[in-house]
């Protein structure tokens, strides 16, 4: 029996939740839950049997600002989509909302809708569409945007009433042509709508409004910026679903090849830079946050095993990524002390690094969440893709000997 998931379904809300966070300020763990987590078990971090999706840090119902990049493409959605720059600065600030939804239909008798549900595939679903879509968040309501990090995340029906404060500047719809009718047009709650092109099973269009209410400054600049956002949209054959779609924005996945240069700082106050990968035949390099409960809790597995595997000519190096202050290219000292706290219960002896400038526009731009690992040879070489959530440590000992194993042919 098919049943039709209309707007953001929660594996949705997964997808923007894994990606990289956005610019707001983010509520650290406190140090006392650090023990808490240290301690507990790590069988509830979602899917943590599998090596290449492990546990990961999940708001449980609402989706987060999405982090697009000025050149974005999607696709399962079949579009590439230029972000002008004063726009692409909104939503990366936290004054425009850029927010997604996908319309299924399930062909199955259950709905996957759950991070233990598994991915969706194109035997479970048929994607009739879906939309991108940019708001403007007034004064009252921008600190109050769903973020990681927030001490009570949002329900989705709280989302939904937040969102309706914004206000709507536009949607780019995608809409299967054998289900097109203008209806599908007035749901939108735009009045404008333009055709933007089809592809072979889709229609595209772009809606906005006449605007003849009053608006805030800051939203009628962001006005000039729509017509450079449409002509920079373009359409091509979208993607079939597969086991990789986690929704319509499920982006095209480019990964780095090589760690790059660099110039880092360990908590401790040493220098450490690339040639830190020539101590070992193999690095596991393992990137975490603060507020990451699944990363804070697999830390003392990992400090176990860099015990293990030195005999292997395996090391490990982290990285502590919201330590790093974007807008002043230094550290957030509050955090660096969190961090120090957190490295120190949990026993960990290996270095830990505050990414540089360089770390943060290479090996961690396209990070879609924590905690995430790269394995790196003595080059500097990524070898195999990243590996994003936590594992056990005999899971993490089994990756390690598969990727060793690549390195030495």
């Amino acid at each position: 029996m098919k049943q039709k998931i209309i707007s953001i379904v929660l594996m949705l809300a997964l997808l923007l939740c894994l990606t990289a966070c956005s610019q707001a300020e983010l509520n650290p763990i406190p140090s006392d839950i650090v023990t808490d987590a240290v301690t507990n078990s790590q069988d509830d971090s979602w899917g943590g049997a599998d090596k290449n999706i492990g546990g990961a840090a999940v708001a449980p119902d609402c989706p987060l600002n999405m982090t697009p990049n000025d050149q974005n493409i999607y696709p399962y959605m079949g579009v590439s989509v230029q972000i002008p720059e004063q726009l692409l600065n909104a939503v990366l600030n936290n004054l425009v909302f850029m927010h997604s939804g996908t319309d299924l239909y399930n062909t199955s008798s259950v709905i996957i809708q759950t991070p233990e549900g598994g991915p969706l595939s194109s035997g479970d679903a048929v994607l009739n569409g879906g939309y991108l879509a940019f708001s403007y968040l007034p004064d009252e309501i921008r600190e109050d945007m769903p973020r990681m990090g927030m001490d009570h995340p949002m329900t989705y029906e709280e989302y939904e009433a937040w969102l309706k404060k914004a206000i709507p500047l536009c949607q780019l719809s995608m809409i299967r042509e054998t289900e097109f009718t203008e209806d599908k047009l007035e749901e939108t709650g735009f009045s404008i709508h333009e055709e933007l092109g089809k592809s072979s099973e889709y229609v595209y269009y772009f809606s906005t409004d006449a605007f003849d209410q009053e608006l805030p400054q800051e939203a009628r600049e962001l006005l000039g910026t729509l017509d450079s956002l449409k002509t920079g949209i373009s359409i091509f054959e979208a993607h079939p679903m597969d086991s990789d779609f986690m929704g319509i924005d499920t982006p095209k996945m480019e990964y780095a090849t090589e760690t790059g240069e660099f110039q880092a700082e360990t908590l401790d106050g040493q220098q450490l830079d690339q040639n830190v990968f020539k101590g070992a035949k193999l690095t596991m390099v393992n990137l975490w946050a603060t507020w990451c409960n699944p990363c804070v809790k697999e830390l003392p597995d990992l400090a176990e095993l860099a015990d293990e595997v030195a005999d292997m000519d395996v090391q490990i190096l982290g990285i502590v990524h919201d330590v790093y202050n974007s807008e002043n290219d230094g550290v957030d000292e509050e955090l660096l002390e969190l961090a120090r706290t957190i490295v120190e219960r949990t026993n960990v002896k290996f270095p830990t690094i505050i990414p540089d400038k360089n770390l943060m526009s290479g090996l961690l731009k396209n990070v879609q969440g924590f905690p995430t690992t790269w394995f790196v040879d003595a080059q500097g070489n990524i070898v195999g893709d990243p590996v994003l959530g936590s594992n056990s440590k005999d899971t993490w000992l089994e990756i390690l000997q598969e990727r060793l194993m690549e390195v030495n042919g």
